[in-house]
């Protein structure tokens, strides 16, 4: 197990490591087309953080929609290691 989400996801995903940015506190989620491995990763980061922030905030709503985007790009990122 990594002690980080961006170090798991760069395991699972071959990414290095050092191309992820560290996590922190991460930005409202954007429309980004960043469609690169680094790219969908930074986005299942910014998923995945902002659906901790709204579990903690009690926000089952926007907690199942960020859930619901960090498995699409879960997927993008599967899909694109398959090729």
């Amino acid at each position: 197990m990594e002690e980080t989400l961006e170090a798991g996801l760069a395991k699972i995903f071959g990414t290095a490591e050092g191309k992820v940015k560290p996590s922190g506190e991460t930005p409202a989620p954007s429309a980004s087309t960043d469609g690169s491995k680094e790219g969908l990763l930074q986005q299942a980061s910014q998923a995945y953080e902002a659906a901790i922030r709204a579990q903690r905030e009690g926000d089952w709503g926007r907690y199942g929609e960020e859930i619901k985007r960090l498995g699409e790009i879960l997927n993008k990122l599967s899909l694109r290691s398959s090729n």
